[in-house]
């Protein structure tokens, strides 16, 4: 049933990760659009946030409509059971009437559960923690050792929440890595280029510099990928890393 179908995949857009609609260049890699929450831009947060409402609103209006179909077939159900001049008949479809009555309250009820769900997964995901959660950091840090990069990636997030965190600069780096080893290349790039902004001088600003040149290749944004090879072998000469700078050059 078609309707049955939609209803079906508005639940499943709840479980999806929102991302960027746009990637930033070389240009682009600057600290004014910064989330200081997250260490994301704060146009990939709006973008989330847009797409959350965009689906919360949908499930809101299929609960509407899911309101106003129950009552139309109430209200024939009820028609029926008091004519009674073709009785046979009319059971039929008082069966059909109630299992589709009792369909759409399932379907109905799962839609509110999911929006229930998700709007207290935004309320969570808004709370700062009021001191350093350094539990988080060696969670998530514990995790990328084990290559376990979900899970550290998710004790990262929390971490990063707190402003100003002594372990900022390596959590920056270790989620980083994590999304990069899952592919997520967008949201490396802006994790890798927050620790550039953020720690200049940082001794894993190197690698950074490096994986954000392979995350744009991986992306085939070949130009912007050569603008990081070469900062890396102008400005950090004598880091192992220059040498696959060099290579990627040619």
């Amino acid at each position: 049933m078609k309707s049955t179908s939609r209803l079906l995949s508005l639940v499943s857009l709840l479980a999806l990760v929102s991302t960027s609609s746009c990637l930033k260049t070389r240009s682009d890699l600057k600290p004014e659009s910064e989330n200081p929450d997250t260490g994301y831009s704060t146009k990939v947060t709006e973008v989330a946030t847009n797409d959350n409402q965009k689906v919360a609103e949908e499930l809101r209006s299929e609960i509407n409509q899911l309101n106003g179909r129950i009552d139309d077939l109430q209200k024939k159900n009820e028609s029926l059971a008091k004519d009674q001049t073709k009785r046979g008949e009319q059971e039929n479809q008082l069966r059909e009437m109630n299992a589709k009555i009792q369909e759409l309250q399932a379907s109905q009820a799962a839609l509110i559960d999911a929006l229930q769900k998700k709007e207290k997964e935004k309320e969570k995901e808004r709370e700062v923690p009021k001191t350093d959660p350094s539990a988080s950091f060696e969670k998530g840090r514990s995790a990328f050792k084990e290559k376990n990069y979900e899970g550290a990636i998710e004790a990262l997030n929390q971490y990063l929440k707190f402003p100003k965190g002594k372990h900022t600069e390596e959590a920056l780096f270790l989620r980083g890595e994590s999304l990069f080893e899952k592919n997520q290349y967008k949201k490396a790039i802006l994790d890798y280029s927050s620790l550039q902004e953020k720690y200049p001088k940082s001794k894993s600003l190197p690698k950074a510099l490096l994986r954000i040149g392979t995350s744009f290749d991986a992306l085939g944004m070949k130009s912007d990928a050569k603008a990081f090879y070469q900062e890396i072998v102008e400005k950090h000469a004598k880091s192992p890393e220059a040498k696959a700078a060099k290579a990627k050059l040619k």
